[in-house]
């Protein structure tokens, strides 16, 4: 976030599934005068969101209770710094959210230099969902990326994780993360890209 903030005057973001709200409210929080929309397809969890997970009313997140795909055709083209798939049936994205036709839906909604950001829960040396979701990403986006919050990418002795996958056409470091944050007093985020090498090792090595 504080790397797109940086790049542009106003953050704009749009985030693919609401939850609990904790993201969109964090930016509303942290950088007032963003525009932060929302597409979550069940207006429930928007309504649980305002009556027990604190969501004022009076929220500056606009959201669109309906399916992501017919709304983001109604959106205009070439405005959003930053994109947030956040949509999970269980621990899975549904499956019509993951296609290369959905990922060129979003490339098309970014700015130049925008990031496509999505959560992924899986296992990384026995699942197969997060290397076909990258495979996927990769013919859209020219860098991907894969971060988690530690680095136990080969020792991990959990069953799932959640991974932060990234899709851009502008390359990005942690130096890049961390020099942002820093210039805006943020604290230094915690994420931790994968390694080139254990990258190497584990996608380009992978079943295809």
């Amino acid at each position: 976030m504080a790397l797109q903030h940086g790049r542009s005057e106003r953050l704009t973001t749009l985030f693919i599934g609401g939850g609990g709200y904790t993201m969109p409210r964090l930016i509303e929080e942290t950088y007032p005068g963003s525009d932060i929309e929302v597409i979550e397809i069940d207006p429930a969890v928007t309504e649980v969101a305002h009556d027990y997970l604190w969501l004022p009313r009076d929220t500056a997140i606009v959201t669109y209770n309906v399916d992501a795909r017919m709304k983001m055709s109604e959106l205009s083209d070439g405005v959003y710094d930053m994109i947030v798939g956040d949509a999970f049936n269980d621990f899975s994205v549904p499956y019509h959210l993951t296609t290369k036709e959905f990922n060129e839906g979003v490339k098309e909604l970014l700015k130049p230099g925008g990031v496509f950001i999505v959560n992924i829960v899986d296992n990384l040396n026995t699942g197969r969902f997060l290397g076909a979701y990258v495979h996927t990403l990769s013919q859209t986006f020219t860098h991907i990326y894969v971060l988690r919050d530690d680095d136990l990418w080969e020792n991990d002795p959990r069953s799932n994780v959640t991974y932060v996958v990234v899709g851009t056409d502008v390359a990005i470091t942690s130096a890049d993360l961390a020099g942002a944050s820093e210039a805006l007093g943020k604290p230094v985020p915690v994420s931790r890209f994968m390694p080139p090498a254990v990258f190497d090792r584990w996608f380009t090595g992978r079943e295809k």
